[in-house]
């Protein structure tokens, strides 16, 4: 009848360190660096290239369309996506009218979605800031001001 006593203080034992090492496993999220990641756009020389990464969220109840992104900071400016081709080399392709379901997000990051901003028309550095203008057919036109930083 010994076996049992040593039975549950084993248990009790894997229990707590479990617990504890589920704690250590998933940190808490810091908003400020996801919120830093999410909103940027990179640096970049004047009739060169560059993109910006930020959330775009539709509050509305039913699904709004992207129909055009335009900046002064750029001669062009458009949604394009990462994928691999035929070769499995990386590429990018041009992603219009874009669709947001009713109270989701559009994640422009980067390696994935993103915005291009192309013939930059000035040179962008860190501190700036470049402001989006965002046509949305259901929502009308969003300015969206994001800040020049070094993604890490």
């Amino acid at each position: 009848m010994r076996v049992q006593p040593v039975f549950l203080a084993l248990a009790v034992f894997v229990s707590c360190s479990s617990e504890k090492a589920q704690e250590i496993a998933e940190p808490k999220e810091d908003r400020s660096a996801r919120k830093k990641v999410e909103e940027l756009v990179r640096p970049g020389v004047k009739g060169g290239n560059s993109g910006a990464y930020f959330r775009l969220t539709n509050t509305l109840e039913k699904a709004d369309t992207v129909l055009s992104i335009n900046t002064a900071a750029a001669a062009m400016a458009e949604a394009h996506e990462m994928y691999e081709n035929e070769e499995g080399m990386a590429a990018m392709r041009h992603k219009p009218n874009l669709i947001i379901p009713a109270g989701e997000a559009l994640i422009f990051k980067p390696g994935g979605l993103h915005v291009m901003l192309m013939d930059l028309q000035r040179n962008l550095q860190q501190g700036d800031t470049v402001r989006l203008h965002i046509k949305l057919a259901q929502r009308g036109d969003v300015m969206k001001p994001i800040p020049v930083e070094i993604d890490n």
